[in-house]
């Protein structure tokens, strides 16, 4: 599952190196709550599992 991660990155990378402080930081927030929503037990919820 760590490969889908990296889809996430490519994207944060280009908007920080050519956008923004401001539109980088937006970027990896967006980008840690959709890993977090579509990749971390349960699915498709803004929760991580315990156990």
């Amino acid at each position: 599952m760590s490969g889908y991660g990296f889809r996430l990155h490519d994207p944060l990378a280009l908007v920080a190196a050519l956008g923004t402080r401001a539109a980088g930081a937006l970027a990896a927030l967006s980008a840690a709550a959709w890993f977090d929503f579509f990749l971390t037990r349960p699915y498709q919820r803004f929760t991580i599992a315990d156990g």
